[in-house]
């Protein structure tokens, strides 16, 4: 009985872990019934399909080097790599090995699978990664915001007569937005970023953290730092470097470019190739 590893994966666009469940559903059924015994499961649940660097996948593949996996199957080519060159990668690395790569989709895969599905699921990220890209240009160019809320901001939640709700849209809040003329007035008049953060910690007011994930280990909420202050200057973030708060938005800062060997890296942009609102 040839063993298999089954591998699922979804996506952030509109997909929930459901997806995963579904898919798994799907495979175990298709494995049972050509006879096939499941020996292992590799899962990654938010997951691009532009890199390799996912969890589930090196799992699996760390799997692969180790033997013991006559088969590896999938929902579908683009749960494994959007990428043809990843894809392709992968096809010749289980080949060399003597492993099958079988979706329920594409049944066995061969070659000409690669080069043909291959191409298309390329083209489709591709235009996908367009399509995203020219949005958030429009919703600058309308004066909404493309990206996340500054401190000080939040979410607005508005709708379209047709109920589909308005991107983009912000809205002041007015505790957070006192602390950041606090921090602007103590800076003109002379104190270090050292000397404003002590200063909030020690009248509790809560950092931009505070509440998120990224807590203290012993449970403390994060708290203000100088560099919560300062930034990078030349991306423009930290409170004092952060442009927004002198009524201009800039969009484009930093652009990324996939590196195969390690996932993406950012790559900054100088304000001269920058739309700034």
């Amino acid at each position: 009985m040839k063993r298999c590893a089954i591998y699922a994966r979804y996506s952030t666009d509109k997909q929930d872990v459901q997806s995963i469940e579904t898919q798994l559903m799907m495979c175990r059924r298709e494995v049972a019934r050509a006879g096939w015994q499941e020996v292992l499961c590799f899962t990654d649940a938010a997951e691009s399909a532009a890199t390799m660097h996912r969890p589930g996948m090196k799992a699996l593949l760390a799997a692969v080097a180790a033997g013991g996996v006559d088969i590896v199957y999938a929902d579908a080519m683009d749960r494994l790599s959007r990428s043809q060159a990843d894809i392709a990668t992968l096809f010749d690395r289980l080949r060399f090995r003597g492993i099958l790569l079988a979706t329920r989709k594409e049944g066995i895969v061969t070659p000409l699978h690669i080069s043909m599905i291959g191409t298309i699921n390329a083209e489709q990220l591709s235009a996908t990664s367009d399509k995203t890209r020219d949005a958030l240009v429009r919703r600058h160019a309308m004066g909404t915001n493309p990206g996340g809320s500054a401190y000080g901001y939040e979410k607005r939640i508005e709708h379209y007569g047709n109920g589909e709700r308005i991107r983009g849209l912000q809205q002041i809040v007015p505790t957070e937005a006192a602390v950041v003329v606090r921090i602007f007035e103590d800076y003109a008049a002379g104190l270090s970023p050292i000397v404003i953060t002590r200063r909030l910690n020690a009248d509790g007011v809560p950092s931009p953290r505070s509440g998120k994930a990224s807590r203290h280990p012993l449970g403390k909420a994060a708290a203000w730092t100088p560099n919560t202050l300062t930034g990078n200057a030349a991306r423009g973030t930290g409170i004092l470097n952060n442009p927004l708060y002198v009524g201009r938005r800039p969009y484009g800062k930093q652009t990324y470019r996939k590196n195969p060997e390690n996932g993406k890296t950012p790559r900054l942009h100088q304000y001269g190739r920058q739309a700034i609102r």
